[in-house]
């Protein structure tokens, strides 16, 4: 039991240390590619940073049909 919670604060510990020292951002956008790889959609450019970026890039891309939509960062 003992290792369990010490096991669970050390996780939040690495979560907020993780979170404040991350100083990287990306500019990132949702586009949205047909069958012959030409934009067909393409959302506003949105900074993000620390665990939202690593959300951001850990999405996978959607496809529907022939078109695919991805989150493109910079």
């Amino acid at each position: 039991m003992k290792k369990r919670v010490f096991y669970a604060c050390f996780c939040v510990v690495m979560a907020f240390a993780l979170n404040a020292c991350s100083d990287s951002c990306k500019t990132c956008t949702q586009t949205t590619y047909d069958g012959d790889d030409a934009i067909t959609n393409q959302g506003d450019p949105t900074e993000y940073c620390g665990a939202e970026l690593l959300v951001v890039e850990a999405t996978p891309d959607v496809t529907l049909g022939e078109t695919v939509t991805k989150w493109e960062c910079y």
